[in-house]
């Protein structure tokens, strides 16, 4: 028996399978479109995932393992993500239109702000708990801005292009020199006043300078560490025929210094034999007679001391030695331009603007603040802040940065 639909049925076909033939082509169009890519800034790993964007940076949840990323839309600074998955990592929202970054488990970095604007490229930070210090070249001045945030004021004249400065607590130091190149060092009270030279008759240049109640100590790229003592007297030579010592710094009772033979070396601050900490990179054996690599930076936080060269893994080895070991778990996969430690931890900057923080107390974890941009050329903290300068010298872009320690 041949049968027939009921009446409604064609009546109702012509509305009803348009719409039902458009809904499983875009259904079908959707499964074939293949994931976005992470951001190039932060992978997530697997079973990470993302957060929404906005224009706030508002921080997505963690999955288990993975770490959620977040995309900041807008120029407003981003809050800092919370969240965190078991072993996994809460993202940090962006700012200034960049990607999050990720965020270590249990803690979330803090937001961070843009303390100055066109800075000059200054080679070194100095700050007090008060102003953060820098030489601006470009301006031909030494400059400083309230820690809070303000307009940056001029401390003193400067024309010397690699011009360092240092604080002891009561005064500021900086080498300049009248031709460009710093063959002079100075001394003045924090706000300027009161400038007296420490030393104008340098048969070098300066390369780096530290300041402590003890006394003002430097390099020399003609092989010495000098001292000028706080407690009075004219200039006291601490080591002498080095091979070009560069970055230095003072504890309660050595002075530290690396070389550009790649060697880490010490003397007690009121003069004495000089030790060697330790030699890094160590020799190629394939190739002994391979020069050395020239180290740049150095830091001690009474029990270790820490160095690198420019763009090149941040090490670590006891106050008295031993074997090299890296200060951060990535070792060589990532280079740095510039560190600084303080008592709760090590600071590294890369080249692509971010800071890097290795806490030192329980758990021992590793994580970042910064947006993506030129290299970290400086950094250094107080008791409350870490500060950073991030400059682009062929654009001659460059900025200060604040974050909460």
């Amino acid at each position: 028996m041949r049968r027939t639909l009921p009446a409604f049925v064609p009546a109702f076909l012509p509305a009803f399978l348009p719409a039902f033939l458009a809904t499983f082509t875009l259904l079908a169009a959707a499964a074939c479109v293949p994931p976005l890519p992470t951001s190039k800034l932060e992978e997530t790993p697997p079973g990470g995932t993302g957060g929404a964007s906005a224009g706030a940076g508002t921080t997505g949840a963690a999955a288990a393992g993975g770490r959620a990323g977040t995309t900041g839309s807008g120029n407003a600074a981003a809050t800092a993500g919370t969240t965190a998955g078991a072993s996994g990592k809460a993202g940090r929202g962006g700012s200034m239109a960049m990607a999050g970054a990720g965020g270590s488990a249990g803690m979330a970095p803090p937001p961070y702000v843009v303390l100055a604007d066109d800075v000059g490229n200054p080679r070194n930070l100095a700050v007090d708990g008060n102003y953060v210090y820098w030489a601006n070249v470009g301006a031909g001045a030494l400059m400083r801005v309230p820690v809070g945030g303000g307009t940056p004021s001029p401390v003193a004249p400067l024309t010397a292009r690699n011009a360092w400065i240092a604080l002891d607590g009561a005064s500021i130091f900086w080498s300049d020199g009248p031709t460009g190149i710093a063959t002079q060092i100075f001394k003045a009270d924090v706000d300027g006043s009161s400038l007296t030279p420490v030393i104008s008759n340098n048969s070098g240049a300066v390369n780096q300078i530290a300041a402590t109640g003890a006394g003002v100590f430097w390099t020399m790229t003609d092989g010495r560490v000098i001292v000028v003592p706080r407690s009075g007297g004219g200039p006291m030579i601490l080591a002498s025929g080095l091979n070009n010592p560069t970055a230095i710094t003072v504890d309660t009772t050595n002075v530290y210094w690396v070389t550009a033979d790649g060697t880490v070396m010490k003397v007690p601050i009121v003069g004495g034999s000089t030790t060697t900490i330790a030699t890094w990179p160590p020799p190629d054996p394939l190739n002994p007679g391979a020069p050395y690599q020239p180290l740049a930076n150095v830091a001690v936080d009474g029990k270790n001391v820490y160095w690198g060269k420019m763009n090149g893994p941040i090490m670590e080895v006891g106050l008295g030695g031993g074997s090299p070991t890296f200060a951060f778990a990535f070792g060589t996969s990532r280079m740095f331009a510039s560190m600084a430690v303080d008592t709760q931890a090590v600071y590294a900057g890369d080249p692509l603007g971010i800071v890097h923080y290795r806490r030192f107390a329980s758990p021992d974890v590793e994580w970042t603040v910064g947006e993506s941009g030129s290299p970290v050329t400086a950094i250094a903290t107080d008791p409350a802040n870490v500060y950073w300068t991030v400059s682009d010298p062929g654009s001659l872009v460059s900025r200060i940065f604040k974050a909460a320690r």
